[in-house]
């Protein structure tokens, strides 16, 4: 081959690469040890008896994390987007809200600082060991382990993982695992008797605007009772 055409060969492959890196969207960029603000995807499984149902569909895959200092919205999303369940935690605010959006309906309650959500209703927060074992890596941030030992002896002992590496404060406000010094990413959730097994897969720098911190329009107040009947409702479908 020519050195023209060698040449020509090599300014097209450039050229094509430009193009290619042009059409391509930023998604955001891989989280840094010490952020204060960003998003955390983890990914939900469960067992294998309940993986098999039929209607197990309808269980949340996901949970998304948005931070931003002292802000927290949780977000748990149905393979359907049937529903969303989230918890929102606001920065100087006495109360943290629970918001429920299921086809049509969208209704939120507002908790007292010192509840728990109601997804660990019945934990208790004196059950936690932290553990001196070999740290493992999960999403590119070194975690430790803690363990939730159940009162309930026919329910098993609690995997936990937690990070001290990202900057997000009260990163485990309102649960059981208030205690743990570090944000949780991988740990379980027993409720109606099922256990949900979440972990991180994506952990992102970003800002957020502070809309996402408030309650959206079309919402509606509610009971916690309400909002609890109608996760059962969808889970014991």
């Amino acid at each position: 081959m020519s050195n023209q055409k060698l040449t020509t060969t090599a300014l097209t492959l450039l050229l094509v690469g430009l193009l290619t890196s042009n059409c391509r969207q930023p998604e955001g960029k891989a989280a840094d040890r010490g952020i204060t603000q960003g998003t955390i995807i983890y990914n939900i499984t469960y067992p294998q008896n309940i993986s098999s149902n039929g209607m197990s569909f309808l269980f949340p895959t996901e949970m998304k994390i948005n931070f931003s200092e002292r802000n927290q919205r949780a977000t748990f999303k149905s393979n359907l987007n049937l529903y969303n369940l989230e918890f929102i935690h606001q920065n100087e605010c006495d109360s943290f809200f629970t918001l429920l959006k299921i086809l049509e309906k969208r209704v939120y309650v507002p908790s007292d600082k010192e509840s728990t959500l109601f997804l660990f209703n019945g934990a208790s927060k004196q059950n936690i060991k932290l553990s001196d074992e070999e740290p493992r890596v999960i999403a590119g941030f070194n975690c430790h382990k803690a363990t939730y030992i159940p009162n309930n002896p026919n329910y098993p002992n609690l995997n936990i993982w937690y990070t001290n590496e990202i900057g997000i404060e009260d990163p485990n406000r309102n649960t059981p695992f208030g205690m743990i010094p570090g944000l949780m990413l991988e740990f379980e959730i027993v409720y109606q008797n099922i256990i949900f097994h979440l972990k991180a897969e994506t952990i992102i720098e970003e800002s957020h605007p502070d809309e996402i911190f408030e309650i959206p329009a079309g919402y509606q107040p509610t009971t916690i009772e309400e909002i609890e009947t109608l996760i059962k409702s969808v889970m014991n479908a």
